[in-house]
C-alpha cells in the first residue's frame, strides 16, 4: 500500500514540477526576452522563484474594447502585443474615467 501510494505521489508531483518548469521557461524567459528585445531594452528581469505560488497585484480593471478602438488599434497577426502596449491602455482609461 505504502510502495503504491508513493508512486502515485511522485507521479504528481513529478507532473507538477514539469509543468512549473515549462510555465517559468515560457512565461518567464522567453515572454522576458521577447519584450525586452522588442519594447523595453532597459528592462532587467527579476531572479525567478522556483514555486507556482504567483497572484495578480491588485484589483483588476476591465477595459473593454469598442468599434473605435479596433479601428484604431488594428490586429494584423504579426503585431501580438499591439493591444497590451502604453497607448490602447491610456486610450481607454482617457474615455471611460476621463471623458465625462
Amino acid at each position: 500500500m505504502r510502495l503504491y501510494g508513493k508512486s502515485v505521489y511522485n507521479k504528481l508531483d513529478r507532473s507538477s514540477h514539469k509543468a512549473m518548469k515549462r510555465m517559468r521557461k515560457t512565461l518567464g524567459t522567453r515572454v522576458g526576452m521577447l519584450v525586452r528585445r522588442k519594447t523595453l531594452k532597459q528592462l532587467q528581469m527579476p531572479e525567478y522563484v522556483y514555486s507556482n505560488n504567483y497572484m495578480t497585484a491588485g484589483t483588476p480593471i476591465i477595459l473593454l474594447a469598442d468599434a473605435d478602438y479596433h479601428e484604431q488599434y488594428k490586429f494584423d497577426g504579426k503585431n501580438v502585443f499591439v493591444h497590451h502596449m502604453f497607448e490602447p491602455y491610456i486610450y481607454l482609461l482617457k474615455k471611460y474615467y476621463f471623458a465625462k
